[in-house]
């Protein structure tokens, strides 16, 4: 895959886990238990930072000149790795 192309999937699974969180968020903020409501909306704060930070690394990769990106891409795809597992963790929990 080529540098734009990989730039261009990432910015779509980001976008892609930006609608999920709203979209969790909205449901937690329904839920009629404040404590649950208070934990999981911090989660989901976790989340939404580890979501910006990830973009921030997108950006500065976007900003790599074409033939020195591999070592930040791979950055990049572990970092988006982990947060994906993260947040699986985090909402797999939810009641």
């Amino acid at each position: 895959m080529g540098k734009a192309n990989f730039e261009q999937s990432m910015r779509d699974h980001i976008q892609d886990l930006g609608f999920a969180i709203e979209a969790i968020g909205s449901r937690i903020a329904e839920s009629a238990d404040n404590h649950v409501k208070t934990e999981l909306t911090a989660q989901m704060a976790v989340l939404g930072m580890r979501r910006d930070q990830m973009e921030a690394k997108l950006h500065e990769l976007e900003s790599e000149p074409p033939g020195s990106w591999a070592n930040l891409k791979a950055e990049v795809e572990e970092q988006w790795n982990d947060l994906m597992r993260d947040f699986e963790e985090r909402v797999g929990n939810l009641p």
